[in-house]
């Protein structure tokens, strides 16, 4: 709520946490034995959930640890069947949704869902295949989840363990755009392999209507609003 930003640190196991328009390290959130990929904010909750692609050595797979308000206590999640976890967004309601595969090549894409005060993760079933995991959001209506590869963004309204696609939004000139922010009638995306972060028309997309040059490889995009 204050517009702080949390960003993981894979290489320490960690999540660092910056005030808002801030270079300046607030504090470190200690993630033992995990591999922080990426995370998602719940603002009313004060929740912070971080999505972790899998254990440190790789013995076993990934899952999401929940803090709450009290940075030192956390939940954590997982599910048997499911690797890596890439990508997470709360909705509206605070469920958490995460993209997700398995080891197998038979298993690429898995979406999965954290309810409110649920104690367990749920498959949900998306009517749309992926070939590579991208970014979830709220788009302020749906669940929004991008195909890195193909750069689109899909709308789903879920409904119990089904996710109904509504529609898509491809992102022109977009070459591999991982994390997006999506922000009214605009997306903001990584542009990984373009060493660019861009600007499209939501939910229209089309050509980008703005670009951020002279990056390497951007991964991970924040919006943080001022608090008032």
């Amino acid at each position: 709520a204050s517009g702080n930003v949390f960003i993981p640190d894979n290489s320490n196991s960690s999540v660092l946490e910056y005030p808002h328009g801030s270079t300046t390290l607030l504090r470190t959130l200690f993630d033992p034995n995990e591999y922080p990929y990426t995370c998602a904010v719940d603002s009313p909750k004060a929740t912070l959930a971080v999505v972790d692609l899998q254990s440190v050595n790789g013995s076993r797979g990934g899952g999401v640890s929940i803090y709450a308000r009290e940075r030192n206590r956390r939940k954590d999640y997982s599910e048997p069947f499911v690797y890596f976890y890439y990508f997470g967004a709360f909705d509206a309601s605070g469920n958490l949704f995460m993209d997700a595969a398995d080891q197998v090549p038979s298993l690429p894409f898995v979406f999965v869902e954290l309810p409110k005060d649920a104690g367990s993760l749920q498959t949900v079933t998306l009517e749309q295949s992926f070939a590579v995991p991208g970014g979830v959001a709220w788009d302020g209506k749906h669940v929004a989840v991008g195909d890195s590869k193909s750069s689109t963004i899909y709308r789903f309204d879920i409904t119990g363990s089904t996710g109904i696609e509504v529609g898509s939004t491809h992102l022109r000139r977009g070459r591999f755009v991982t994390q997006y922010v999506i922000d009214g009638d605009t997306v903001v995306g990584a542009n990984f392999h373009g060493s660019s972060v861009m600007f499209w028309k939501y939910p229209g997309g089309g050509a980008p209507t703005k670009k951020i040059v002279g990056l390497g490889e951007p991964f991970g995009v924040a919006l943080s609003r001022a608090s008032r």
